[in-house]
């Protein structure tokens, strides 16, 4: 497995209480995705080694997911089908203004995240772009 840890979030009104699980395994990491609303719970991070972490931020069948291995280049998971027109998502705590094709449902999400977990890379089921 690659990830050393998994980070998500619990907000209370504009308070986090972050809790952090070292060595998970798929299921508590794919869990922690599915838990996901948008509201109290709108981000995992999945944290490999040295600088490597994924982020799934959203819910509600509207995720966003980016990945990085050195806190410099980012990836973007991308819907190709879908437009720019921008779309608002609550991730990590806070709205954001995301091109359509940015937002992702469930199932992208989960793929992404199992391959970058078990393995540490882009899955190539689905599509990526460099931001």
């Amino acid at each position: 497995m690659f990830a050393q840890s998994v980070t998500y979030d619990k907000w209370e009104r504009n308070r986090d209480s972050p809790t952090t699980v070292q060595k998970p395994g798929w299921f508590t990491i794919e869990q922690r995705i599915r838990l996901l609303d948008g509201r109290q719970h709108t981000m995992v991070t999945i944290a490999g080694a040295g600088e490597a972490h994924m982020a799934v931020g959203g819910g509600g069948g509207r995720y966003v997911v980016y990945a990085t291995y050195d806190n410099l280049t980012f990836h973007n998971l991308v819907d190709p089908a879908r437009g720019e027109a921008a779309e608002r998502v609550l991730a990590g705590g806070q709205q954001g203004e995301y091109p359509a094709r940015q937002v992702v449902a469930l199932d992208q999400a989960l793929e992404a995240a199992r391959q970058f977990a078990e393995h540490g890379v882009l899955a190539p089921t689905v599509t990526w772009e460099e931001a």
